[in-house]
């Protein structure tokens, strides 16, 4: 009659146990899910954010202040 008892406990804490995992378990697939769909979004906003040509007139933009910049210190430092 113990035996059974303790059988009994045991398998309801071992149930127990099961549904807490199970339940964690559930909500971090939940978690990951959000982040995914979160992590995709962004990722569609970060395509349509720079393309090749906007790039292209922000290097050529960049090169001309870098040309000025230089044209400035060598006008104020022409030993250097």
């Amino acid at each position: 009659m113990e035996a059974q008892i303790i059988n009994w406990i045991a398998t309801g804490v071992i149930g127990l146990l099961g549904w807490f995992m199970k339940r964690t378990l559930d909500q971090v697939e939940e978690q990951q899910t959000d982040l995914q769909k979160k992590f995709d979004s962004q990722e569609r906003e970060m395509r349509n954010y720079l393309h090749k040509d906007d790039f292209k007139e922000f290097k050529v933009e960049l090169r001309l202040m870098f040309d000025d910049l230089k044209k400035e210190i060598r006008e104020r430092h022409p030993n250097v």
